[in-house]
């Protein structure tokens, strides 16, 4: 992959991201630990992070002692997420800020056959500007040392090593066993040695690039069809943490006895034994959140839609770890349906907080955005109207619309009668409208019908009350001064019922009238309740109550029926 590409593939990723600040306690460090090998062998050393204050961005560089070492391989841990590529360097770059402490890399070294006895340091490196945050700010961390401590050779014994690892309690991970300096070998049959009270050992699979037959059972068995000097990866295996497990360092070992390996003319041949350390971590819980930043508005009218834009939550964890949350969270009321002090309460993974807002009761002279109530049933395209009241004035507007896109589908829009002129229907994204838009050559003044929007009602919606928001964006007069109108939500009621249809047939007609004076006559103001059954559509004015107004409503629909046109001018259901 060309740098060009790389460039344009992580500018992509930058673009897309949201913003997390974490904060973390203590020094910034990034450690590469220690290991032992002797020459012709592979090892692996583990680079960790620690304290990390959060950071969007690496690109680090290695300096190592090339006399013993030759690097052969660099992996980013994959619990730390994101994305990355290697070429002289590894660069790593993730969508928002990450405040990930543990392994970050695994480096994988060639022992040189020529490797003196001794220490071979191993170093991490990076200039001003190669680690920073989502912000771009530069992150500066300590950096320490580690080394391969080389082994003097041993030309009569190769190694067995199996690599270490860090998993969560109930979680599953991988390790691989490694064989180093092979004098040649046809079969080898071995066991593992760890500690079941901690550890599930669920798979065992053989490196196809050993070649020869694989199998395992209590064992892991491999024999080949001649003599391999092959070194490097042998197996892989997958355990699990057992959900009883507690925290700390275990090893896993691999178990061979005499007989167990041997090369084809039937001789035993031994190798040294290097376990492997399985860091087992207890996966850090949340225990409690706080409102860090409130959202940018807390001024609100009744019947307005809370707007969460700028709320930001502090998130402590019971590592010590502590994290900006910015979404995922959830509020509730989401509708102010009472004036005053209003408590806003916010949930986010089992914990809650809370904050205050303002509420003011909309008055006869509050400049308002209403969108009205609409009955549907399931599968009916609908017309629900917005209005405009008490109207100061606006010359541009901007009108974003909410709604719930599993229910209800936009189909289109007309511009209604306040400002008839310049009016634009920008794309739909998701659950809202970007945005109806307004902009005349003079204030529009009027109060009556800014738009009418068309939507179609999911053919598996389900019966229930939908909001649907019309939220001011921003507004302007002729003069440049900013125009304010509270936005008042409307729903669209769908029921599976049809309002007036009395005895359920579907049908809209005498019957009914009659079905209902029945229900009337025979109902026990005791019990509240009939010995005639009648459906929902019973309650023709759709006040919640059926009684006589309900018989009132239907003879004035059946009175105005239109046979030739299907419709009746008397309207039933729920007054609009």
């Amino acid at each position: 992959m060309s740098k060009k590409i790389i460039a344009l593939f992580l500018a992509a990723v930058l673009a897309f991201s949201c913003v997390i600040i974490v904060t973390a306690a203590g020094t910034p460090t990034i450690k590469v630990l220690t290991a032992t090998a002797a020459p012709g062998e592979t090892v692996t050393l583990d680079v960790q992070i620690q304290n990390n204050p959060g950071i969007n961005t690496f690109a680090l560089g290695f300096k190592y002692d090339t006399s013993r070492l030759s690097l052969k391989d660099v992996r980013v841990e994959s619990a730390l997420g994101g994305q990355y590529s290697y070429g002289t360097r590894v660069v790593w770059l993730n969508d928002a800020n990450s405040t990930y402490n543990g392994k970050i890399l695994t480096l994988t070294f060639d022992v040189l056959d020529s490797a003196k006895e001794g220490d071979a340091s191993v170093s991490v490196t990076y200039s001003a500007g190669d680690i920073s945050d989502y912000d771009e700010n530069d992150v500066n961390f300590s950096l320490v040392s580690g080394k391969v401590m080389v082994k003097k050779a041993t030309s009569e014994r190769g190694t067995i090593s199996v690599s270490s690892a860090s998993a969560d309690i109930g979680t599953e991970f991988y390790i691989d066993v490694f064989m180093n300096k092979n004098p040649g070998i046809a079969t080898f049959s071995f066991g593992f040695e760890y500690d079941k009270s901690v550890l599930s050992l669920e798979e065992v699979e053989v490196n196809q690039e050993l070649g020869g037959q694989f199998a395992y059972g209590k064992k892991a068995v491999w024999t080949g069809n001649a003599d391999t000097l092959y070194t490097g990866k042998v197996l892989t295996l997958k355990f699990k943490v057992l959900e009883s497990a507690t925290e700390g360092d275990t090893t896993v070992k691999v178990v061979y006895s005499t007989g167990d390996i041997s090369n084809y003319d039937e001789e035993d041949v031994d190798f040294d034994i290097t376990p492997g350390v399985v860091t087992v971590k207890k996966e850090a819980s949340l225990e409690r959140i706080s409102v860090k930043t409130k959202p940018s508005k807390i001024n609100y009218f009744v019947n307005e839609r809370l707007d969460t834009t700028g709320l930001s939550l502090y998130a402590v964890y019971s590592n010590g770890t502590t994290e900006t949350v910015t979404a995922g969270y959830s509020c509730s009321p989401t509708v102010l349906t009472s004036a005053g002090t209003q408590k806003i309460t916010v949930s986010y993974y089992g914990k809650t907080t809370s904050f205050n807002v303002n509420v003011s009761d909309i008055t006869s002279e509050t400049p308002a955005i209403t969108v009205e109530n609409v009955t549907a049933h399931a599968g009916d395209e609908i017309s629900v109207k917005i209005y405009v009241k008490n109207n100061p004035g606006f010359m541009y507007m901007k009108v974003r619309m909410y709604y719930d896109p599993n229910v209800l589908e936009y189909i289109g829009a007309e511009n209604g009668t306040v400002s008839t002129d310049a009016f634009e229907i920008g794309a739909k994204t998701g659950t809202l409208m970007e945005a109806f838009l307004w902009s005349t050559s003079a204030d529009a003044t009027g109060d009556g019908l800014l738009v009418t929007v068309k939507f179609k009602v999911a053919e598996n919606a389900e019966a229930g009350d939908y909001a649907v928001e019309a939220r001011l964006v921003e507004a302007y007069n002729y003069n440049e001064d900013e125009v304010d109108f509270v936005g008042v939500s409307g729903t669209v009621n769908v029921v599976d019922f049809t309002y007036g249809d009395v005895n359920g047939d579907g049908k809209i007609n005498g019957r009914d009238v009659v079905k209902l004076a029945k229900y009337l006559a025979a109902y026990d103001e005791l019990t509240g309740t009939s010995s005639v059954t009648v459906s929902p559509g019973a309650d023709a004015n759709g006040d919640g109550k059926i009684n006589g107004r309900d018989i009132v409503k239907l003879r004035k629909y059946l009175a105005n029926y239109d046979e030739s046109t299907g419709q009746s001018s008397v309207v039933l259901g729920p007054s609009k």
